[in-house]
């Protein structure tokens, strides 16, 4: 709920699949991003934490488990 679509802005945190928190700018730069790219990659936000970076990465805080119970599939048009 409250989680928008954005570009990455100062203070973003990610939660890596699989456990550990990173800046976003850090995690991205480590996926070998470009700096023009990561300003442009949207994002779906809460607040500062990042819950997927459109093709890259899902954080750990919204992985599909098996308690899941709805999924919500965004597509590029």
């Amino acid at each position: 709920r409250d989680a928008v679509i954005r570009t990455p802005e100062s203070g973003d945190v990610f939660v890596k699949f699989g456990g550990g928190k990173k800046k976003l700018k850090d995690y991205l730069t480590d996926k070998k991003i470009s700096a023009d790219e990561r300003k442009s990659t949207p994002v779906i936000a809460k607040g500062n934490v990042i819950y997927a970076i459109f093709g890259i990465a899902v954080s750990e805080n919204v992985k599909a488990d098996e308690t899941t119970e709805r999924l919500i599939k965004i597509t590029k048009v």
